[in-house]
């Protein structure tokens, strides 16, 4: 069952997301 606010590829999109957070984190320490 997939919820009506949450399509497929927000998973892969929130890795990427969490991917891009860490690596901004790191080059603005």
């Amino acid at each position: 069952v997939i919820d009506s606010d949450v399509r497929p590829g927000d998973l892969c999109t929130r890795r990427e997301y969490a991917r891009w957070l860490v690596a901004a984190s790191s080059a603005l320490s």
